[in-house]
């Protein structure tokens, strides 16, 4: 075989191999899931922490749903916060 054809059965040979090469994969959907995890433990972590604050304090001093509503206002607020605060340091 003379070199002319060698260049291009090599050319056939890796146009064939690219179909078959894997994509390449980014790690960002690992990164945002744990982004995802992390807003997420804290959105639960705070509304149950405030929530049973405010219960507690409520069934000590013998309010209605006062401290309740009022801790969970304030646990919503705090998230929202923190949430801001995450997505700003970000780039």
């Amino acid at each position: 075989m003379n070199d002319e054809k060698l260049k291009i059965l090599q050319k056939k040979i890796d146009t064939a191999q690219d179909k078959f090469k894997p994509a390449e994969t980014n790690d960002y959907s690992t990164e945002s899931m744990n982004k995802g995890m992390q807003v997420l433990t804290e959105l639960i972590g705070i509304l149950i922490a405030s929530g049973a604050l405010g219960y507690f304090l409520d069934y000590l001093f013998n309010t209605a749903p006062a401290f309740l509503l009022s801790l969970l206002a304030l646990g919503i607020i705090t998230f929202f916060y923190k949430l801001l605060k995450m997505t700003k340091n970000t780039k």
